[in-house]
């Protein structure tokens, strides 16, 4: 069996694209979940990483390094040789519904960077002096942005910020959703986008949670609450290793994550 990370999926829920490494190498994969049928998206010597799905289904986006250098390609899901839309970019964390907008991350610049997918035009629209910022996800009526801050080692936080294109939005503007005290992180939008899931490592576990939101204006509207936990060693999410490969995605019927199952076996020999 092969390691298989970064899950993304289809707004309705038939189309997953993923990161396998079957043949011995980082590579994009593809399946139908009506079907069952996989395909290769991107097979080479290169390590490709961060598959993001558009919501119809239609195009794939995923980060390829290169020569020590990390691009952007954007290929079509029913196969076809992969368009370079942006150099020099890190990894993609979503597209915008509309299939305008790729967002990508930069946590060595503490910025995240909106990238036109038609020109390759990349802005920096989330930047903070100190803190690493990550995981940008457009909400389904591409109005609001969600990601979380890298304040230290033992905390993160979750925030939105109404999306007003390719500019810098002001701090100023960026809605708490999570206090920061604890690893919160890797949200995603339910498909109303009244409600935000999330990764929280809060009770000891890594667990699913989520925090219902005010339809207007995105605040949180009463306490997070546990979705799915995680209390045991066999199916463990924590045992995955960095959360960036859990990729927590969510669809209009299901939500997608990669999970580590640790099982062992006690054998006798006789001498």
């Amino acid at each position: 069996p092969s390691a298989e990370n970064y899950p993304s999926i289809s707004a309705d829920g038939h189309k997953l694209v993923f990161v396998a490494r079957r043949t011995g190498n980082m590579d994009v994969w593809i399946k139908d979940l009506i079907t069952g049928k996989e395909m290769p998206l991107a097979v080479t010597p290169l390590a490709e990483s961060s598959p993001k799905i558009t919501a119809d289904g239609a195009r794939v986006t995923y980060a390829v390094t290169e020569d020590r250098k990390e691009s952007i390609l954007v290929a079509p899901a029913a196969g076809g040789e992969p368009e370079r839309v942006c150099e020099d970019c890190r990894l993609p964390t979503g597209w915008s519904t509309d299939g305008k907008w790729i967002a990508s991350e930069e946590l060595a610049a503490r910025a995240l960077v909106l990238v036109d997918a038609a020109s390759g035009r990349k802005t920096e629209f989330f930047k903070h002096a100190t803190k690493g910022l990550s995981r940008a996800r457009f909400s389904p009526d591409d109005r609001w942005v969600s990601f979380h801050t890298v304040a230290g080692p033992v905390s993160r936080q979750i925030f939105v910020v109404p999306f007003r294109g390719p500019v810098l939005h002001e701090e100023k503007d960026w809605i708490p959703i999570t206090d920061g005290q604890g690893m919160d992180r890797y949200a995603d939008w339910s498909p109303d986008g009244n409600l935000l899931y999330f990764l929280s490592d809060r009770e000891g576990f890594r667990c699913l949670w989520a925090q219902r939101l005010d339809p207007a204006t995105k605040r949180p509207s009463g306490a997070a609450f546990a979705v799915y936990h995680f209390h045991h060693a066999r199916r463990s999410l924590a045992a995955v290793g960095d959360p960036v490969y859990v990729q927590m995605v969510v669809a209009r019927d299901k939500i997608v994550f990669s999970l580590a199952e640790t099982t062992g076996n006690i054998w006798m020999a006789r001498y």
